[in-house]
């Protein structure tokens, strides 16, 4: 320690150098923490935007992803229960997609089924609440 008014002055720049350099510290740390939640938060986006999540039943092991042909936020999150399939396929962005091929793999819909469906689309008398 330094004595006298010189030994305090001198102290209290080394207190007043050492603080600068600690908030200096916190505000990189702070804009470090703000930058990494700002890369986090793009990368959901880019991934809501690219990717359709279908949920055919319950539990995990039936959460499904569909990649997107445009980056849209349209029918990102998609709930297949309580939907019949001309419904589901009904959703020209589901449809175009692959949505048809999906329920074929999880077995909620056979091929046949599927091209009665598409071709009741392609019909111009085709009604969304119109049943088979």
């Amino acid at each position: 320690m330094v004595s006298g008014t010189r030994g305090r002055e001198f102290e209290s720049r080394i207190a007043h150098y050492m603080y600068d350099i600690f908030q200096d510290i916190l505000i990189a740390m702070s804009l470090t923490k703000k930058f990494t939640l700002l890369i986090i938060g793009g990368v959901i986006l880019y991934f809501l935007l690219g990717y359709h999540i279908i949920i055919t039943g319950r539990g995990v092991g039936n959460i499904k992803l569909l990649k997107k042909s445009t980056y849209t936020l349209k029918y990102t999150i998609f709930s297949t229960r309580g939907k019949s399939n001309k419904t589901i396929l009904s959703k020209a962005a589901l449809r175009e997609d692959g949505i048809g091929e999906l329920l074929k793999e999880e077995g909620l819909m056979s091929d046949e089924e599927e091209a009665l469906i598409l071709e009741i689309l392609a019909t111009k008398g085709y009604k969304s609440n119109q049943p088979f």
